[in-house]
């Protein structure tokens, strides 16, 4: 905002202040020209930025071009930076506010179906889930979807939830890999289609074994993007994720930091480069990353009604008692299990029963 005023302030000062014979109007008008084309320039880059917002606070920069309304697109960056940083109950709500916007915005549609499972977590969306993502595709279908490129991101997220009823989430997430791969293969530039295809690789890749395969595939697709758009959520996200295997965690750890500080309020971006620090024993990096991430969480209501505690914060404390630990702090890990203990209204998920179990046994 800065740079567009000192654009267009300069724009009228110098009409201002010429001399308006006919000899310099063609000068003036050059001029001029060339300041409102440096000002637009730096107003839309501006507005791609602040499309990334949350609450006033950076995500990164997302540009994912859509077939919507002017509006409508800045809300879908917005909501697709949240979804790159997998907060999904508050992507969710943006894509639903991008449909209110522009009810003929089909990728709005898209949207909220990716939002209802998480291909990283050890979450399973249920038959309501399935059956919600099935539909909100069939919405976006109903559109008439424009262009290629989005005709074959809804065919991704229709490959997942096909046949809502069948159970089989093993068979869903390489439905989801397979159809990632062929946008991918469509639009290999598209930071977005590349992002997406790494993060599905890295959810196929196997459960029961230690095995950098499908993490070295990913970090290559993702460091491209990163290269070219290094303030990229998803890139960055992914990589760090990427990394959190064996043998990895020492891999770009420059976008780990870098990562740590592209989205300075949000939970879940300020946790996870905390697995990459737990895993080279940097307690320190640990303790202040999950403090920040902790309190961050408490500004995120879950729930239909935002009526719970994310389950992001109980998280977060697992990672401070262990790191407190480790530094043989056992006063501050009874601390923040005595807080997590106080903290009324936890949302009652697999994530939050798990820590509710593994804190205090740890700290035991």
């Amino acid at each position: 905002n800065y740079w567009c005023w000192i654009a267009v302030r300069a724009l009228i000062e110098f009409g201002d202040g010429a001399t308006m014979s006919i000899g310099n109007i063609p000068r003036f008008l050059y001029l001029a020209t060339g300041l409102m084309v440096v000002s637009l320039a730096v107003c839309a880059d501006e507005a791609k930025h602040e499309a990334s917002q949350h609450a006033g606070h950076s995500l990164g920069t997302v540009d994912f071009p859509v077939s919507c309304t002017e509006q409508a697109q800045v809300e879908f960056n917005r909501a697709v930076a949240l979804l790159h940083h997998m907060t999904y109950p508050q992507a969710r709500e943006a894509f639903e506010q991008v449909a209110a916007t522009d009810p003929q915005c089909a990728m709005a549609h898209w949207g909220i179906a990716t939002t209802l499972f998480q291909p990283l977590w050890p979450t399973r969306p249920g038959v309501a889930e399935r059956q919600r993502g099935w539909e909100a595709v069939q919405k976006a279908k109903a559109l008439q979807l424009p262009t290629e490129r989005e005709r074959l991101f809804v065919a991704a997220a229709e490959a997942f939830f096909l046949e809502p009823l069948a159970s089989d989430y093993w068979l869903r997430i390489r439905r989801w890999e397979q159809a990632s791969e062929k946008l991918h293969a469509a639009f290999p530039e598209d930071p977005d289609a590349t992002a997406f295809y790494a993060l599905s690789h890295l959810a196929t890749a196997p459960s029961n074994a230690i095995s950098r395969t499908h993490a070295d595939r990913a970090a290559e697709l993702l460091l491209r993007v990163n290269e070219r758009y290094p303030d990229h959520p998803g890139a960055m996200h992914y990589l760090v994720h990427a990394n959190d295997v064996p043998g990895r965690e020492r891999e770009s750890v420059e976008i780990t930091h870098q990562y740590d500080a592209a989205a300075p309020r949000n939970p879940h971006a300020l946790h996870m480069p905390t697995h990459i620090y737990t895993r080279l024993g940097d307690w320190n990096r640990v303790i202040s990353g999950n403090l920040r991430a902790a309190e961050a969480a408490l500004e995120y209501p879950a729930g239909d009604h935002g009526e719970f505690v994310w389950d992001e914060f109980p998280h977060a404390v697992e990672y401070l008692v262990y790191a407190y630990l480790q530094k043989g702090a056992d006063d501050q890990a009874a601390a923040q299990l005595k807080r997590l203990r106080e903290t009324a209204r936890l949302e009652p998920t697999f994530k939050t029963a798990f820590h509710l179990a593994s804190i205090p046994a740890r700290y035991a």
